[in-house]
């Protein structure tokens, strides 16, 4: 037979014939992270700090309230018990402080000292934390 002839017999008969692959059992495939520990996991790796409000900042400079690194870290993670709740406006309650935050922007939207809070209420909040 020549090599013309053995072409022309493999185009006839087509290409080889594949064998089925084994069906892979359940347990030998590692387990997949779900798409809500991938989330939760990229939201712990990266964490927003809590940012004050262009009022906020006013009223901060008004009444000389200064926020240190210890009471910063406090109310991140006030933020972040919050958030963890579902909390969407939250009262933080810091020492002598009461902050009224945006939890999922991480953003504090007004703050006042304690001769502030003297007769006033604080509305269209969902959540209170004392920090």
């Amino acid at each position: 037979m020549n090599l013309d002839a053995r072409l022309l017999e493999a185009r006839l008969s087509g290409p080889p014939p594949i064998a089925p692959r084994p069906a892979a059992s359940p347990t030998t495939q590692p387990s997949r992270p779900t798409f809500a520990e991938h989330l939760k996991s990229a939201r712990a790796e990266y964490k927003q700090p809590v940012t004050l409000s262009g009022h906020a900042v006013t009223r901060a400079l008004d009444r000389n309230i200064l926020l240190d690194d210890g009471q910063m870290r406090r109310l991140e993670d006030a933020v972040d018990s919050a958030s963890v709740k579902g909390s969407r406006t939250a009262l933080v309650l810091l020492d002598d402080l009461a902050l009224v935050v945006g939890v999922p922007q991480r953003k504090v939207i007004t703050l006042v000292d304690r001769s502030g809070m003297q007769d006033n209420v604080f509305t269209a909040i969902d959540s209170a934390v004392v920090a």
